[in-house]
């Protein structure tokens, strides 16, 4: 009697079946004709594998490093003008600003005490153009907060940061002062501390003329910087 369907040969098996029974995953039936493992087949398709990646690496290994290569140059160049372009605005904003005041005449043959006195007005004009000059750079957006007032001590400072600087030594001709435009208070004990924007301001009691320079610390996390980095105040406001 003939069936719709051919009937399967029982020893015959399929690739999958072969495949199972070479890696062990699967028991044919007893009559079942399994053929031996194609070893030099194998052994012939894995080494001419073996020999396209190899010449494949030949090709892409060279490629992915000039690649590599050229993203780090590309990296490099981004950094280095995002440096100088950082270099050129700090540059810019402690370009130093000058100011005088009128030399009194017969200044050597006044009394000490009024030489003194003198001496204290031209520090508070030139404390009050840093002050003008930073209140100015918050109206043009070069600095962020509003600025109350400004404290100058001398420089470099002294083991009491109260003690008085050139402005109170007849022998002194220059003075030179680190000042901070404060923007906020903070209590700190009897005393109190103050946050706002560096400057550094020369005076000259001689000449009764005085230079400041906006200064740009180095930030905390960088306490040791690459000295090719770091953007000095112009000499003009140096304390030298």
């Amino acid at each position: 009697m003939r069936t719709g369907r051919r009937q399967r040969d029982p020893t015959r098996l399929s690739r999958f079946e072969i495949l199972g029974a070479w890696l062990h995953v699967w028991t044919p039936h007893r009559d079942a004709e399994v053929p031996p493992v194609p070893v030099r087949r194998i052994l012939a398709w894995t080494v001419a594998g073996l020999v396209v990646l190899g010449a494949a690496a030949v090709v892409a290994v060279p490629a992915i490093q000039d690649a590599k290569r050229r993203g780090d140059e590309r990296d490099a160049r981004a950094l280095a003008a995002d440096r100088a372009r950082e270099r050129r605005a700090i540059e810019r904003a402690q370009v130093p600003h000058r100011g005088h005041a009128p030399r009194p005449r017969g200044l050597a043959g006044l009394s000490a005490a009024e030489r003194l006195r003198l001496r204290s007005a031209l520090l508070r004009a030139s404390e009050a153009a840093v002050l003008a000059d930073a209140r100015h750079r918050v109206t043009t957006g070069d600095l962020k907060d509003q600025v109350r007032t400004v404290q100058c001590r001398r420089f470099p400072p002294a083991s009491d940061p109260r003690a008085p600087g050139a402005e109170a030594d007849l022998k002194a001709r220059i003075g030179a002062y680190d000042c901070i435009a404060v923007t906020r208070f903070i209590p700190n004990g009897a005393d109190r501390g103050a946050l706002g924007y560096p400057f550094r301001l020369i005076v000259d009691y001689e000449r009764f003329a005085y230079v400041w320079c906006k200064s740009t610390p180095v930030p905390g996390e960088q306490a040791i910087p690459d000295p090719k980095t770091v953007v000095g105040l112009p000499r003009s406001c140096r304390a030298e």
